[in-house]
């Protein structure tokens, strides 16, 4: 944890910040022996907020003249307390697999997820609160074999996210055409408000590393030059380093990069325009003004910055197998993660994050089983998911070993780029 931290101020408007009720109870959801107050805490304003989005959509219909209240449709026998997606489920499951053919049910959910990253409704607050919220809280309520094979499954299929290691992000940072900076969608909605933890900014890096990853990002900023900047960086990152050069200039101590990450929360996700990545993500982020462009290597510092001194994990994020985004993934041990973070440590799901062996690779012994986190007790519960610690060091998170690497990979792609 940083040796000094600083106050984080009032949130900004996009970000809804709530009291924690004592209500609802967990009991019927989760053991609560097994939480810690802090994620007590976290699940209840989690429950809460769903509950909100939920009674603001009920409204919705209602002034569109739908009917607030469905119930099941004829003929599934469902007992009142059951709602109408539980009795669909019951219902396909009882029709055998024959009824059900993979390829077309892929086909059609495949289909319905390239709408729904097209569409501008996707990157709406509520919608997303609804969707990311919705199956976290069925698997939970159902604790059946079936039922949590079945959501695991969904998972796999339909969204989640394949991990990235710092190498690997770095690399497709370097490697792409145009990289834009966007809103995570999990902040954006309030689903993760990891920015601070008790009351001030969290960090993991004492002030002497935290200066370091500053120096560099604006020593990018000032390399660059005005013109390159108009050209591919946007406004708001631009205005947000320009007042922090103003502020180095002047000695100041809010000179900070505490301040940095106050002041481009909850904008801290990448867009790379690359083979592999489907644009229509960056389209529809741009049409609703949640993403601008960001210079290349200004986007490689921020990933220093987001793995060191967040302890981000790294996601391209998948839904029905188009990867849409490479996000820095709110941590489990920070407000219990994002959706897919907090999925995979806390709700048993083993497909919302898929682990890399690329690189470094995941920390493995002798015999070659993979072993749990090595630096983080809460990640520890499940085995190593190959984040980019280089196991064979001694210090595998080792700061200026990894930025060194960093900058002979740089020189590297930029050689090889001038020859094509």
């Amino acid at each position: 944890m940083a040796d000094r931290q600083t106050a984080a101020p009032p949130c900004s408007p996009n970000v809804a910040r709530e009291p924690v009720p004592e209500t609802p109870e967990l009991a019927h959801l989760f053991d609560e022996q097994l939480l810690t107050d802090y994620e007590k805490a976290s699940l209840r304003r989690r429950l809460v907020r769903a509950a909100g989005m939920a009674e603001r959509l009920v409204e919705v219909a209602r002034h569109m003249g739908l009917p607030a209240d469905l119930a099941p449709p004829v003929g599934f026998d469902a007992p009142a307390k059951e709602n109408v997606l539980r009795a669909v489920y019951e219902h396909v499951r009882a029709q055998g697999s024959e009824r059900l053919k993979t390829r077309v049910a892929r086909g059609v959910a495949e289909g319905i997820c390239r709408h729904y990253i097209w569409s501008n409704a996707s990157t709406l607050p509520i919608a997303h609160e609804l969707t990311v919220i919705g199956p976290w809280l069925l698997v939970n309520r159902d604790r059946s074999p079936a039922f949590r094979e079945l959501a695991d499954w969904l998972s796999g299929e339909l969204l989640n996210g394949l991990v990235l290691s710092l190498q690997r992000v770095e690399e497709e940072v370097l490697t792409a055409e145009e990289v834009y900076l966007g809103h995570c969608a999990c902040r954006s909605a309030g689903v993760a408000q990891d920015l601070e933890q008790q009351g001030r900014v969290f960090t993991l890096l004492g002030e002497a590393d935290k200066a370091l990853l500053l120096d560099r990002l604006m020593a990018r900023f000032d390399a660059l030059g005005e013109d390159h900047l108009a050209r591919t960086t946007g406004p708001k990152l631009r205005a947000v380093l320009e007042r922090l050069g103003r502020l180095r200039s002047v000695g100041s101590s809010e000179y900070h990069l505490d301040h940095l990450l106050q002041w481009t929360y909850p904008d801290w996700e990448l867009l790379p325009v690359r083979p592999g990545y489907t644009t229509r993500w960056v389209r529809s982020m741009r049409n609703n003004h949640k993403a601008e462009p960001i210079d290349r290597t200004l986007a490689l510092e921020l990933v220093h910055i987001w793995f060191f001194a967040r302890g981000a994990v790294f996601n391209s994020m998948k839904c029905a197998g188009a990867q849409y985004t490479i996000c820095s993934c709110p941590t489990p041990e920070n407000e219990g993660g994002c959706v897919l973070t907090n999925w995979y440590y806390y709700g048993g799901m083993n497909r919302s994050l898929v682990p890399a062996d690329d690189h470094h690779g995941r920390r493995r012994d002798a015999e070659g089983n993979v072993l749990p986190c090595r630096f983080f007790p809460v990640r520890a519960r499940r085995s190593c998911i190959g984040c980019g610690c280089d196991h064979a060091r001694p210090g595998p998170r080792d700061l200026r070993s990894a930025l060194a690497q960093s900058d002979l990979l740089e020189t590297s792609l930029t050689r090889n780029r001038g020859r094509s």
